[in-house]
């Protein structure tokens, strides 16, 4: 996309952050920490973040345990107990990876049905090595100084019950970083 763009003549100024935005008039306003530019139009590449659960213990142990790429610090649980948090395709296809190299994957899932690809739930269900705790959420991600175990609740039962870990891979999606962008209307 910018080799598209520079090869149409568009000037890039990056690594600049943006501070305000109007795009009310004919000419967009875009005011940054560096300088005010004008132009006739302005694409908005803000990017997105990964969401997160919101539970005790996510924060503190990020980058200690707790990941939300699994192909970046899959391979830093090698041999390890690790857990994936949701049920779409990226939560499943990041089980599937994972059960290749840890030695033991399971799947934690709010609700009875994953809401991915059928192709992908039937691989999943074929994997002897990884065990789907369905209606099952997340409370707490416990440990020192890196984890070492979740408290999960059984939405059908209602009882918590502790289980050890190394790892929680969470994967219930991500946000657009389009706030400047809503608040610019």
């Amino acid at each position: 996309m910018v080799a598209h763009a520079r090869g149409a003549g568009v000037t890039l100024n990056e690594f600049e952050t943006v501070a305000s935005l109007n795009l009310k008039n004919e000419k967009k306003r875009v005011q940054t920490q560096k300088a005010v530019y004008e132009a006739g139009a302005v694409i908005v590449a803000s990017g997105s973040h990964y969401r997160q659960l919101g539970v005790p213990g996510e924060r503190e142990l990020r980058g200690r345990g707790v990941s939300y790429c699994g192909i970046c610090d899959g391979p830093f649980f090698r041999g390890k107990r690790v857990l994936v948090v949701g049920g779409g395709n990226s939560a499943v296809m990041t089980t599937l990876y994972l059960a290749g190299i840890a030695a033991e994957t399971k799947i934690v899932h709010r609700r009875e049905a994953f809401r991915c690809e059928e192709a992908l739930t039937q691989s999943l269900k074929n994997m002897k090595n990884v065990e789907i705790l369905w209606n099952t959420e997340i409370k707490e991600i416990r440990g020192d100084k890196v984890v070492q175990k979740v408290i999960l609740l059984d939405k059908n039962t209602g009882q918590t019950k502790e289980l050890l870990t190394d790892g929680v891979f969470v994967q219930v999606g991500e946000d657009p970083n389009s706030q400047i962008a809503k608040e610019a209307g």
